[in-house]
């Protein structure tokens, strides 16, 4: 089973629409977080099942509480989402060691796909409990 984190403080329906597009397609358990706590509360029950993150960061401020989280997300494949291409911005996205690293600008069609395809990857030849 793959569990899909979605993190954004605020209600953004792209991210809404892009969570139902991909459960309504695969066998996946989809749980939002509104805010670093509940995301850390997330990530600390990890159990034994893959874990992969969708995180939108809409501040810097967000994106330094998300930062403070490094090591919980180690180990986690994640499409980070940042609040604008600034190089410093752009830089410390990529100390999260990002599978795919976006704006808010972009096309999230695009996320999609790669979502997409890191969910096939990691439940491909892997059966359902």
């Amino acid at each position: 089973m793959v569990r899909l984190l979605f993190y954004t403080s605020r209600d953004d329906r792209r991210l809404k629409l892009l969570a139902h597009r991909l459960s309504r397609q695969r066998q996946i358990v989809v749980e939002s977080c509104l805010d670093t706590g509940s995301l850390e509360s997330c990530l600390r029950k990890s159990g034994n099942t893959v874990t992969l993150a969708v995180l939108l960061t809409t501040s810097h401020e967000e994106l330094h509480g998300v930062l403070a989280m490094r090591p919980l997300l180690n180990d986690i494949p994640l499409i980070l989402i940042l609040p604008d291409r600034h190089k410093d911005t752009v830089a410390k996205g990529h100390m999260l060691a990002p599978r795919f690293l976006t704006d808010l600008q972009n096309d999230f069609h695009e996320i999609y796909n790669v979502m997409s395809k890191m969910i096939d990857n990691y439940t491909k030849n892997r059966p359902y409990h």
